[in-house]
């Protein structure tokens, strides 16, 4: 009963409004982009704060620091058709991320100390869906202080998968397995449990998907 995903779990399970911005390398939907032509960051799921603040619940020596998305300092932006913004945030124990928003689609690059940068490929991992990385990071580990080594990123990512119901998206909250290169664990899709499925799969030993388990 600890406060694990106490902020990303404030998302709703559906949301019903297109994305504002967005992200993936290479789009594939096949229907209009969202009509916004203006980039901006997601709504947070929290008043912003700084841009790490901690959580002081633990379970078995196990914490969470956060990341507010709102914080991030942009580095390039364009305005275009489908709008285009790069952000940048630091994280935890020399970890940070960049925020790719760009024709409907939302990415994220994860980069652990002393590396490059490394793309979640999320739009790619959906289909192309448009997309939005909503609220705030959840960096999860152990340690106090800086001591803290995350070994888990938790994220929410609304997608809009359904061609049939295009205003529709989904939320699903998505574990980073950060021990080696960064990449998906798994999408946690919607429903009473996704909170403790997700819990349950920060707090093991996360792997990679596998091309099989993609959508």
């Amino acid at each position: 009963t600890t406060g694990l995903l106490l902020a990303l779990s404030g998302a709703g399970c559906q949301r019903d409004a297109p994305p504002d911005a967005a992200s993936g390398s290479a789009p594939t939907a096949s229907s209009t982009p969202a009509p916004h032509a203006d980039a901006s960051p997601p709504p947070p799921t929290v008043p912003a704060q700084a841009s790490s603040t901690s959580d002081d619940r633990r379970d078995a020596g196990r914490r969470s620091i956060y990341t507010e998305l709102s914080a991030c300092r942009t580095l390039e932006t364009q305005r275009d058709e489908g709008g285009y913004r790069l952000s940048e945030c630091d994280g935890p124990a020399g970890f940070s991320v960049r925020l790719v928003e760009a024709d409907g689609r939302h990415n994220l690059l994860v980069r652990r100390p002393g590396s490059d940068f490394t793309s979640l490929r999320l739009p790619e991992q959906r289909n192309g869906a448009f997309s939005e990385i909503a609220g705030r990071l959840e960096w999860r580990g152990s340690g106090d202080a800086d001591a803290f080594a995350p070994d888990v990123l938790v994220l929410r990512y609304l997608a809009w998968e359904d061609p049939q119901a295009p205003t529709r998206g989904t939320s699903y909250l998505v574990p980073v397995a950060l021990a080696a290169t960064p990449c998906v664990a798994a999408f946690v899709a919607p429903g009473p449990q996704q909170s403790e499925q997700a819990r349950r799969i920060a707090d093991a030993t996360p792997a990679c998907l596998d091309a099989t388990q993609r959508r």
